[in-house]
């Protein structure tokens, strides 16, 4: 992994440390107002795109792990996360999304 793709893995976890998402700033404001000791810093407003953005890249990690470990299954053969990561797979891997399949 080179260092942009772990700056980038960096962001994604940083992302997911948010307790809750809002979808609006009146929502949040109401819930710190019915929860006086919640974390201020882990609860973001976010908007419906981001939202979209947030789940399709969820669905997209959930299916890519379930067909590996359907693969996984089917061979016997668990792939190592350093061979996953491997920098011509992930090209590999964006050019496929890039054209739809």
């Amino acid at each position: 992994m080179n260092r942009r793709q772990a700056a980038q893995e960096v962001l994604r976890v940083a992302k997911d440390l948010s307790a809750m998402d809002f979808p609006t700033k009146d929502a949040l404001e109401k819930y710190l107002h019915d929860h006086p000791g919640a974390d201020k810093s882990r609860h973001v407003v976010t908007d419906k795109r981001e939202q979209k953005r947030r789940d399709y890249i969820k669905q997209k990690r959930e299916k890519e792990k379930a067909q590996r470990k359907e693969k996984e299954k089917q061979t016997g053969f668990k792939i190592p996360l350093h061979v996953r990561h491997h920098p011509s797979l992930v090209k590999e891997r964006a050019e496929r999304d890039r054209l739809g399949y």
